[in-house]
């Protein structure tokens, strides 16, 4: 067996040409390993967004970094996405899915008390300095959530269509959590 080619000198330029492509080589393999790692935590970005019940936190030029909720606990005041599932029965809109983002209000466990523009969590009123209401608010409701229930309200009070219209939203229904809106 000969080993002439094991001796040879590689010349500059090979020399060049085999540690860029090597450089390449490696940055596509990181590139390809970080793209699998977020995949793999459900990270991804949401373009489409469509009306202001999230005004003015969330907009339709927004663009909003999400993670499943199974690597993020979900806390009070974080926003979400969540598919709508209204007697048992998912919600469609031109056949496909209803998914709306909203923020978290209640948590699993909590009774939630809502007078006009005035929302209560176990008869304590709620900070929520990114609620607006264009008008007075006319909610009268009280629920107590079961385990693994949310109730969900967009920021823009008036025209949200949310928890107050859906009833609460299961833990399942919950399909990621914010990270970033920009």
């Amino acid at each position: 067996m000969s080993t002439k080619w094991m001796n040879r000198k590689l010349s500059k330029g090979n020399l060049v040409f085999l540690l860029s492509s090597l450089t390449i080589l490696a940055l596509l393999l990181g590139f390809i390993t970080t793209l699998s790692i977020l995949m793999h935590l459900g990270l991804y970005v949401n373009t489409n967004i469509v009306g202001e019940s999230m005004h003015e936190a969330v907009t339709e030029d927004s663009r909003i970094l999400y993670i499943d909720p199974e690597f993020k606990e979900i806390r009070r005041g974080d926003i979400v996405s969540a598919a709508v599932i209204y007697q048992g029965i998912p919600v469609e809109d031109s056949g496909v899915p209803l998914i709306i983002v909203k923020r978290i209000i209640g948590l699993p466990g909590e009774t939630i008390r809502i007078d006009g523009d005035q929302v209560y969590i176990n008869h304590e009123l709620l900070s929520e300095p990114y609620a607006y209401y264009s008008g007075p608010g006319e909610d009268d409701l009280v629920m107590t959530l079961d385990e693994e229930e949310y109730f969900l309200m967009g920021d823009n009070r008036l025209y949200s269509s949310d928890s107050r219209a859906w009833g609460p939203f299961h833990m399942e229904h919950i399909q990621s959590v914010a990270l970033a809106v920009n």
